[in-house]
């Protein structure tokens, strides 16, 4: 269709004038991938037999199922009732059904620095305002700063507050009794504990006590991270049932296709597969963490998730990123303060050591130039 008669643009297009977009930059390798934070161990094996017995009628008709399995397994998972979820296609769009429900033009949503940018793509999208609270290191790992959160929540009155848990891209974890304290002084404002990562250690939230206490908070989760399951996208939100009702309004008319359902189910009944792969990213995360501080001008901070996040001082982080990336190994670097930091999800010993290796190779080069 020609646009040559289009002089002006229509008056739905204004509001968005000016507006920025989150993207994503894929890669075309299956090698080297320590930016992207996916399960580089894989999902279930079970999930591949779940996609060899696929059959016809999951492609032709429409929703075969009465009741939702997927949902219930998750139900017995979380320890929480069926009405206090709802699945969608990736945390992602979980996280985009509650701003799609709540969040109106010019409100404010508080949101962590350092942090995910996608936050602040999906609200700008609504033509909300963001504000950063802080994330500040600490001698041994980052923490949530709570008195910063009740300040700025004081000031600009938002709509919503985002805590991240573990968080990204620090790894850092918030208490109980954190989370208790922003939803307990901000009782109009939503609040999401966004655990994307978690199952990636221990956790130390109690999900069913603290929805249960408070109407105004909402967990999300994902089958992304610790079921490596990052292109099915599956995610869930969990809330009071009046929440998960309101959101309801906003969610796609139909259940996820049953393909994807078949094999999510798949995964998360793997209970045995998935400690395993807990297992092996913590010892892998500890090794890395381990590794990277016998370094001098390196630190390497306590984490909770499958990545580690490293200040580097005597060396230029963005020239290292680059040294490392051109020789096979990808990091991600996050502005912090003016410097760069790199994160590096973990993999196998094996990965990791070539990874210290171009690591020690480049900073050597590097260092001080």
């Amino acid at each position: 269709m020609s646009n040559d008669n289009i002089t002006t643009k229509k008056s739905w297009f204004l509001p968005y004038e000016g507006v920025g977009k989150y993207t994503i930059h894929p890669t075309e390798t299956y090698e080297g991938r320590l930016q992207f934070n996916e399960n580089l161990w894989g999902p279930s094996p079970k999930c591949m037999e779940a996609l060899r017995e696929v059959v016809p009628n999951d492609l032709n008709y429409y929703d075969l199922e009465s009741e939702d399995v997927l949902l219930k397994a998750i139900s017995d998972l979380v320890g929480v009732p069926k009405n206090c979820l709802y699945l969608n296609t990736g945390s992602s769009e979980v996280l985009k059904a509650i701003f799609d429900i709540a969040l109106q033009r010019d409100e404010y949503v508080l949101i962590p620095y350092p942090g995910w940018g996608c936050y602040k793509g999906m609200i700008t999208a609504k033509l909300g305002r963001t504000m950063n609270y802080n994330v500040i290191a600490g001698k041994e790992e980052y923490f949530h700063d709570i008195d910063d959160i009740i300040a700025k929540a004081q000031e600009y009155s938002p709509k919503i507050i985002i805590l991240t848990s573990p968080q990204m891209p620090t790894g850092n974890r918030i208490s109980q009794e954190g989370v208790e304290r922003v939803a307990k002084e901000n009782p109009n404002s939503l609040i999401i504990v966004d655990e994307c990562y978690y199952g990636c250690a221990e956790m130390n939230l109690n999900v069913p006590e603290l929805i249960s206490k408070y109407d105004n908070v909402i967990f999300v989760r994902t089958l992304s991270k610790i079921y490596g399951l990052a292109n099915l996208r599956v995610g869930f939100g969990i809330a009071n049932p009046e929440l998960v009702d309101l959101i309801d309004y906003v969610l796609p008319l139909h259940k996820l296709p049953n393909i994807i359902r078949k094999i999510a189910l798949a995964a998360v009944k793997d209970v045995e597969y998935t400690e395993k792969n807990k297992q092996e990213i913590i010892e892998a995360r500890e090794y890395l963490t381990e590794e990277l501080n016998k370094r001098p001008g390196v630190k390497a901070y306590k984490s909770y998730s499958n990545f580690v996040y490293t200040d580097i001082v005597g060396c230029d982080a963005n020239k290292l990123h680059e040294f490392m990336c051109e020789r096979g190994i990808s990091t991600r670097l996050f502005e912090e303060a003016g410097k760069a930091h790199m994160r590096i999800t973990v993999a196998s010993k094996e990965i990791l050591d070539k990874a210290l290796k171009l690591f020690d190779e480049g900073y050597s080069m590097l260092k001080d130039i």
